[in-house]
């Protein structure tokens, strides 16, 4: 009878049902995307090595009693850096393999006037950048120091290959960086890269230089905005890393203007901020179900008053207001599941679009899909029961003198 009566009115029940499917297509595709990123980001991680250690300006994080992350803010490392001094005293710590700083270096490269790259970012590096990034050279070789030559080297991305030089392989190109000229020796395979919110910078937009040969030559100083240090054993990384907080404390006269993340913190740091967004999102998308809701409970008050005389008739040959408030709560209940399932076939549609037509891979977790289908049927069960106790408590003489 449920749905003879949905039948009956087809284009009113699916613009009632429109909002239950909206609403469920926003939630499981944000959650989805959401979770997507998460392991996209797990998996950048994994890729920069096995157990790296980073050590940024700012005290980006905050953690519970038990050392959980529980907020990330990477803008609190406005106004600070790390020093000379601090590179010095890691250096000087055990169970530490290699330890590269990374400095940002002012300048656009550019091969001629016409074939420059704004976007790349032009960063001072010592040691052994390719063993603490886990990724392969491709053509040529790393940096070494040599003070004998009077040219200087770099190491580039494969966009800014690209880019610049319009082919894999330039090695031995020249190309300049203000008034310095940089001699290609060598080009890193493509990395790794997350299309929302990469843990690291876009490296296939770099140009690696050396950072002794830059302290020579810069007039400003250097400014070390990151050091990453790679643990001689990777099961020591929670130790290596106590160690190196407490060895900056210490020289920081126990300020705590720096930050000290294992590859671990880093995937939680991440994953806080979208589960927060995730939340905060999904709670929006979630107003549309209310509204739905709001809709199924007009649309039934509107279906009762039109449907009094029948309401009349069924209570005449002894329908009892159960009987009445049953069918009216189960109306309900199908618009509202009907709504539901669309609206699960119509998010797996959506996330196969995103797969196929943007970087994002969305992964559909199946209890978003049966938490969807239980919140439609809640829905339809809150918002039908209004009007199906009003349908039941009906007067049956004035029912039926309506109807004629």
């Amino acid at each position: 009878m449920a749905v003879d009566s949905l039948r009956s009115s087809r284009g009113r029940s699916f613009l009632t049902m429109f909002g239950i499917i909206v609403g469920i297509v926003s939630v499981v595709t944000i959650v989805s995307v959401g979770e997507g990123v998460k392991r996209s980001i797990a998996g950048e991680v994994d890729s920069l090595g096995s157990e790296t250690i980073s050590v940024l300006p700012g005290n980006q994080v905050e953690r519970d009693d038990t050392g959980v992350i529980t907020s990330y803010n990477p803008f609190q490392s406005i106004g600070y850096s790390l020093t000379e001094t601090d590179l010095a005293e890691i250096k000087k710590l055990d169970g530490i393999s290699e330890v590269v700083p990374f400095v940002r270096v002012s300048g656009i490269p550019q091969l001629e006037e016409e074939a420059q790259m704004p976007a790349a970012d032009v960063l001072a590096v010592s040691g052994n950048v390719p063993q603490v990034l886990n990724q392969e050279i491709r053509f040529g070789t790393w940096l070494e120091e040599d003070s004998s030559s009077n040219r200087r080297f770099a190491v580039i991305g494969s966009s800014v290959a690209m880019e610049l030089f319009n082919e894999l392989a330039p090695i031995g190109r020249s190309f300049q960086v203000n008034d310095q000229t940089l001699t290609v020796r060598g080009v890193f395979a493509e990395f790794l890269q997350t299309s929302i919110a990469p843990v690291a910078p876009n490296y296939d937009n770099a140009v690696f230089v050396s950072y002794e040969e830059n302290k020579r030559t810069s007039s400003n100083g250097q400014n070390i905005y990151q050091i990453i240090v790679d643990p001689e054993v990777t099961s020591e990384g929670d130790v290596v890393a106590e160690r190196i907080q407490a060895t900056l404390s210490s020289v920081r006269s126990g300020a705590d203007d720096f930050t000290v993340l294992q590859r671990s913190d880093a995937v939680e740091a991440y994953s806080g901020i979208l589960d927060l967004l995730t939340i905060a999102i999904s709670a929006i998308a979630g107003i549309s179900l209310f509204v739905a809701g709001v809709g199924i409970m007009n649309i039934m008050f509107v279906s009762v008053s039109e449907r009094t005389g029948e309401i009349g008739v069924r209570k005449a040959i002894g329908a009892t207001n159960t009987q009445i408030l049953g069918q009216f709560i189960t109306e309900a209940i199908v618009l509202s599941l009907l709504g539901g399932i669309f609206g699960v076939l119509a998010s797996l549609l959506a996330n196969y679009f995103l797969r196929l037509l943007t970087p994002i891979e969305p992964v559909i977790l199946p209890e978003v899909m049966i938490l969807a289908t239980l919140t439609a049927f809640a829905v339809g069960v809150l918002f039908g029961t209004a009007p199906a106790i009003k349908a039941a408590r009906k007067d049956p003489i004035e029912s039926l003198r309506y109807r004629l």
